[in-house]
């Protein structure tokens, strides 16, 4: 009996050591005068007023450490450093104390100058105006994880690389600043998701850095930059892919861009790029293009402005293979304009145009005038010199490989398969005209556009084989129909109105 009661005591004194061990915590605030450890067993902390770093003293935490801030609280860095080496089991979180954190409900943690080198590996950072502010020489982020803050990074020096790190959900911005200019030096195998913002602000860009084997999908905007290279990166279901300010020395290569609205769009350098399933691939500014392909979009390049060099390129089976304004001929050379739906070239301005040396698909000059819309469709427009041209068959396009654009994903739906035969008729038309397909539509979508990109018509939950378009208030010209069941387009073409 007695030996029972004591082996009892123990368990409790034991229950009781391990309770208060779960619920430990320690506040900190203040100045931080001499290297220090923030260590597993005593975390959380608990961030209760402004801390300082100060200069030449390094900030050791422990992996498993939680740090919380209070409202409206942060932590300056002031040339000295945090040690924050997390593992892929025992991460180290900086977040909100608020029992319902929104983003920005704290300020976040500023690198303030410095020679001494910060380190974060394994770590999370979340609800902060600014998950990081870096201005220190450099800092290495590794393994980590910003989301749910204003904005994830706020980069300015050259000295940062980033390896292995997601920005996911941040509400502004993942990496930039949202009305600043910033810079980093390297990312390498990074994801920018689900920002408004993923690299950039809105209204300056990231002004340097390099982006290797990265993915930046699903946000508003993907990235506003300027001399920023992008290699091997894949830009998918933003809105728009990548923004470059004007003759910066942007350039994007060996990467791939899907489903976007606009891919790419300023860009100086594009080399060997894959584009598809976008609204338009690549447009305005467009200094140096080589080797890169473009199907499956509705318009592959819309180009306008300052046009140089295109060299090798294959623009095959899109709705609208070139549409072109510019007061400049543009340099060609060996290019490959097929096989597009609607145009292969549509001319957008009064200028006549040389387009040399380039092949169509085809031998007979009446057959490739007739897949280049110009002024001799419409009188406001300049006519484009085709001849000398290179002549070839569609057979140059066998063997070239599918562009691999991550699938669609579809919940609760059976996919089917149509063999779909559309019409359209009257086509041209002046008041109404009808789609007609040869399968019953499910919960389709209708989208027209001007061939500038503007959305003219939209309509959604369409069950039934025909669509009637009415005139309206749109103007005589040309137009470009597309209609989707779920992510799959059955139906697309030109529309002209008279």
């Amino acid at each position: 009996m007695k030996t029972a009661t004591i082996k009892n005591l123990a368990s409790n004194l034991l229950l009781l050591v391990f309770s208060l061990a779960a619920y430990a915590q320690t506040n900190v605030s203040g100045g931080i005068y001499n290297n220090n450890r923030w260590t597993k067993v005593n975390s959380p902390y608990i961030v209760t007023d402004t801390i300082v770093i100060f200069p030449g003293v390094t900030l050791t935490i422990e992996p498993g450490v939680t740090v919380k801030f209070e409202n409206q609280i942060w932590m300056e860095v002031r040339q000295g450093a945090i040690i924050a080496q997390g593992t892929g089991s025992d991460s180290i979180t900086f977040t909100s104390n608020s029992i319902s954190p929104i983003p920005g409900i704290y300020h976040g943690i500023t690198l303030n100058g410095g020679t001494i080198t910060s380190r974060f590996n394994y770590c999370n950072f979340r609800y902060a105006e600014f998950g990081l502010q870096v201005y220190a020489d450099t800092t290495l982020i590794k393994n980590s994880n910003f989301n749910y803050n204003n904005s994830g990074l706020e980069p300015y020096s050259e000295n940062i690389n980033i390896d292995s790190t997601n920005f996911r959900n941040n509400k502004w911005v993942g990496l930039g600043h949202l009305s600043g200019h910033s810079f980093i030096g390297v990312a390498n195998y990074c994801t920018f998701s689900k920002n408004y913002y993923g690299i950039g602000g809105s209204f300056e860009p990231l002004d340097m850095g390099t982006f290797i084997n990265c993915k930046i999908d699903s946000n508003v905007r993907g990235a506003y930059v300027d001399a920023v290279k992008f290699y091997h990166c894949q830009i998918d279901s933003n809105r728009t892919g990548i923004l470059a300010s004007w003759l910066s020395g942007s350039l994007i290569q060996n990467s791939t861009f899907c489903s976007n609205f606009f891919g790419a769009s300023n860009i100086d350098t594009i080399i060997n790029c894959n584009f598809s399933q976008n609204h338009i691939g690549v447009q305005d500014h467009l200094q140096y293009m080589n080797g890169s392909l473009f199907n499956d979009n509705d318009t592959a390049l819309y180009l306008n402005n300052d046009i140089g060099t295109m060299i090798n390129n294959l623009i095959f089976h899109n709705h609208i293979g070139i549409y072109y304004s510019s007061y400049n001929n543009i340099t060609l050379l060996n290019n490959k304009i097929c096989n597009n739906s609607v145009y292969n070239l549509v001319k957008g301005d009064p200028n006549n145009t040389n387009f040399f040396n380039t092949c169509w698909c085809d031998s007979d000059s009446a057959s490739i005038s007739s897949k280049i819309y110009d002024g001799y469709d419409n009188i406001t427009l300049g006519l484009v010199n085709f001849s000398p041209f290179i002549k070839c068959d569609s057979s140059i396009l066998a063997g070239i490989p599918a562009i691999n654009c991550p699938q669609p994903i579809i919940t609760q739906v059976e996919e089917q398969s149509y063999d779909n035969k559309v019409s359209v008729f009257p086509n041209p038309f002046s008041s109404n005209t009808q789609i007609t397909f040869n399968h019953e539509l499910t919960n389709a979508t209708l989208r027209v556009y001007t061939v500038y990109g503007q959305l003219m018509r939209f309509a959604e939950h369409i069950n039934s084989n025909h669509i009637t378009i009415y005139r309206e208030q749109l103007q005589c010209g040309l137009y470009i129909y597309s209609v989707y069941e779920g992510a799959n387009r059955v139906g697309s073409g030109k529309l002209i109105i008279q």
